[in-house]
């Protein structure tokens, strides 16, 4: 019984990944853990590295949010690449996003956020 309290300590919220919304390329949400939890900026990853980074002008509810990767949603700034460069998921390379929030697990005092891979679709 020792394993799983390492895994998870008593009174840590535990974080959630994006998921795929269903019949929209490379599209994602993610349920919040609370209800004033607040959208900051989304991470792309490739092979490379960094492929791809938004960030909120000003936070925005995580409630009803969704993101389509390469298109820069309203009240937000392409910081990677620069902003004059548009950046396309290529079809079939292998990817990871995370939505970063402003939901710190206070019992536990770090960030909670867990990033999904996936593959590019059209």
């Amino acid at each position: 019984m020792l394993f799983p309290s390492i895994l998870y300590l008593p009174g840590c919220d535990i974080g959630r990944a994006p998921e795929k919304v269903e019949g929209l390329p490379n599209t994602f949400r993610r349920d919040p853990l609370r209800n004033t939890e607040k959208v900051l900026s989304v991470l792309v990853r490739d092979s490379e590295g960094t492929a791809w980074l938004i960030m909120a002008v000003k936070p925005i509810n995580l409630k009803d949010f969704k993101v389509q990767v390469g298109v820069v949603p309203e009240d937000f700034e392409q910081m990677i690449p620069p902003s004059n460069q548009k950046f396309t998921p290529v079809v079939g390379n292998r990817y990871s996003i995370v939505i970063v929030t402003d939901v710190r697990n206070h019992e536990c005092a770090y960030v909670l956020q867990l990033p999904i891979s996936w593959i590019a679709e059209e």
